[in-house]
């Protein structure tokens, strides 16, 4: 399955989104009408989204410089095949922010211009491991 590519410079997660839930950018831009227009989303938008689509995001796995260890909480997560919804840095527009899907095995990066094709590429600032949980039962 290839990713949905972003037609305008701010949804990159509107798209990464339309990816997880098998729907479109403009879907995705519809359903957050209300926001106004040309909003960037961000991962608050993005859990409620999810959720309401049947997927569960969970908490950000942060990369934490080593000099503060010790000072706040510190997750580790070993890349396992588990998906992950990456905030990353931007390729075109360098010192923003970008978002990529990653599924276990694969990097899905929503930047119609980008050449980076493996996850060593990116400098991972968050990561939020997402679960479908659309047909379990609690």
């Amino acid at each position: 399955m290839d990713i949905i590519k972003q037609t305008k410079n701010h949804t990159c997660l509107h798209c990464v989104l339309a990816f997880i839930t098998n729907e479109t950018e403009l879907y995705v831009e519809n359903w957050f009408k209300n926001y106004g227009e040309n909003v960037m989303l961000n991962i608050k938008d993005a859990c409620l989204y999810l959720v309401h689509h049947g997927i569960l995001i969970c908490t950000t796995i942060r990369n934490i410089d080593k000099s503060i260890i010790g000072h706040e909480y510190v997750s580790i997560i070993a890349f396992d095949g588990t998906p992950l919804l990456i905030a990353t840095d931007s390729e075109d527009f360098p010192g923003c922010g970008h978002v990529i899907y990653w599924d276990g095995k694969k990097v899905y990066d929503p930047n119609p211009n980008t050449l980076r094709t493996r996850l060593s590429e990116y400098t991972i600032e968050n990561a939020y491991p997402i679960t479908d949980i659309s047909d379990r039962e609690f």
